[in-house]
């Protein structure tokens, strides 16, 4: 009789567990303040490129890395929302944790419309306090136009999730303009 009472509410413990992991890896609610104005990579080039720049835009920032396959699947989509949804305000930025030079082979094969920074150094270190605490790849944080976390997430986004996403955080920035 006891063994199976704490069978249960071991089961409702990791199951609470879990779901506080979850909404911690997929956080909904504001995470953290980005701190825009602080942050900078180099591009390609090695100029250096202040995340101010972007500032009043609502910003999808992507780490990711050549050798990482959900990485580059998810690509395409960020390159064909970046095209729809651009001029509305939306600013795909890639980081990449990787070897400039991998980095630029693979851009000459597969190009993106939106900008790639390097992220060594303060890459990882910058990522862990927008919300990827595990430093998974690819990880994903999405910044309001007040430059204010939103949304993290862990893993690769699909062309369904991304379109609901942003038609949501744009019409909700869009009503907050007009009001």
């Amino acid at each position: 009789m006891y063994s199976r009472v704490l069978i249960v509410l071991l089961c409702v413990a990791a199951l609470g567990i879990g779901s506080l992991a979850y909404r911690w890896i997929n956080a909904e609610e504001p995470v953290v303040d980005a701190r825009l104005s602080e942050v900078s990579f180099n591009d390609l080039t090695g100029t250096p490129q202040n995340f101010s720049q972007w500032a009043g835009k609502l910003l999808v920032v992507n780490f990711w890395a050549t050798w990482c396959p959900p990485c580059k699947q998810e690509m395409p989509e960020f390159v064909r929302a970046q095209q729809e949804w651009g001029p509305r305000g939306v600013q795909f930025i890639g980081i990449a944790i990787d070897d400039p030079k991998e980095v630029q082979a693979y851009l000459s094969v597969s190009p993106v419309n939106y900008p790639i920074l390097i992220g060594e150094p303060g890459g990882p270190e910058w990522a862990a306090e927008l919300g990827d605490a595990l430093q998974v790849l690819p990880f994903t944080a999405v910044i309001d136009r007040a430059g204010r976390v939103v949304r993290v997430k862990s893993g690769p986004y699909s062309r369904d999730e991304l379109m609901k996403l942003l038609s949501g955080l744009v019409a909700k920035a869009d009503d907050g303009r007009s009001g």
